[in-house]
């Protein structure tokens, strides 16, 4: 009986250690779950806790905010974490959008189509600039053919 006891004893510390471990492992993983972007000749990926590939062509309006403060927050699906937020949202002043963004930050690019409103930044001014005229040449280039 008291081996069996030992075994019970031995099995449940196994197991939550093992499940602090993974624990661990996951909210460190998670750390950093902010969007990866990348534009091709085509087309904007933005890829985080959610997706989207959004042509050039289907562009209607690309705008740049400067020393704008975000004021409202997740609408369905997304993910938040350490100041970053990438998912479904409504903001004042922009509406129900897609948002793949630094809270903390005041400058950030806006994308319009038919279908969805798209807002984004990086961790840096720098960045969030050279990706918006980046993309303004990608969509004049686009318009032109």
């Amino acid at each position: 009986m008291k081996e069996e006891t030992y075994k019970i004893i031995g099995i449940l510390i196994f197991g939550i250690g093992f499940f602090i471990v993974f624990a661990a492992i996951f909210l460190f993983s998670m750390q950093d779950m902010s969007a990866k972007i990348d534009i091709s000749n085509e087309s904007i990926q933005l890829d985080g806790f959610i997706h989207d590939t959004v042509d050039f062509d289907e562009i209607n309006k690309i705008e740049y905010l400067d020393d704008f403060e975000i004021h409202g927050g997740k609408k369905g699906a997304g993910f938040s974490n350490n100041g970053y937020f990438s998912g479904d949202a409504d903001f004042k002043d922009i509406g129900q959008c897609r948002a793949y963004v630094y809270y903390h930050e005041k400058y950030f690019v806006v994308m319009y189509t038919d279908e969805e409103t798209i807002i984004f930044n990086e961790k840096s001014e720098e960045e969030t600039k050279d990706i918006y005229n980046t993309l303004l040449d990608k969509k004049q280039k686009d318009d032109k053919q």
